[in-house]
């Protein structure tokens, strides 16, 4: 157990010093891409809504050290991420299906980036609602093209993924 909790911070801290390095400065608006709100959806899938909650909680707090200005909202958006994730898959996605993924991917993205632009604007730097919403249209385009990578990607690996239909068994019409 102990050896699963140190493998999963390391795993945390390689993602966010992944995340701050080198994804911070792509071209083309990729460098504003989100990509831990993208791999909690993946560990909420794959493990549990707990290992999803340490990944928030360590995760953000690994992004809180990088980033200067006011203090918590990083963790205070990977948590709202969090909520939607587990809201939208336990209360209005029946499967894990690509599509639910695509749509649970879209919503963490936002709710994350609505968060830091809340910082921003908090921090009186000059910021509009147009065009953070004319650049996010983007970033959330590239967390739904991340979260469809990851869930190909993973689709070869897990089971956990696919998703369930129900059996046609004796169906007459």
């Amino acid at each position: 157990l102990y050896l699963k909790i140190v493998a999963n911070i390391i795993c945390i801290s390689l993602v966010t010093l992944f995340d701050v390095a080198f994804i911070s400065q792509l071209p083309y608006g990729i460098s504003r891409l989100s990509l831990l709100p993208v791999l909690i959806i993946f560990i909420f899938l794959l493990g549990n809504v707990r290992w999803a909650a340490w990944w928030v909680l360590v995760g953000g707090f690994i992004l809180e050290l990088y980033n200067f200005g006011l203090y918590g909202f990083h963790f205070l958006g990977l948590l709202l991420a969090l909520v939607v994730i587990v809201i939208l898959f336990e209360r209005v996605m029946t499967n894990r299906s690509l599509y639910s993924v695509s749509v649970v991917g879209a919503a963490a993205t936002f709710s994350y980036d609505l968060v830091l632009f809340f910082k921003s604007y908090l921090e009186n730097k000059n910021n509009s609602w147009l065009i953070f919403l004319k650049l996010e249209v983007v970033n959330v385009l590239y967390g739904i093209a991340l979260a469809l990578l990851l869930f190909y990607l993973l689709n070869l690996v897990s089971r956990r993924l696919r998703p369930v239909f129900l059996r046609q068994q004796d169906f007459k019409i």
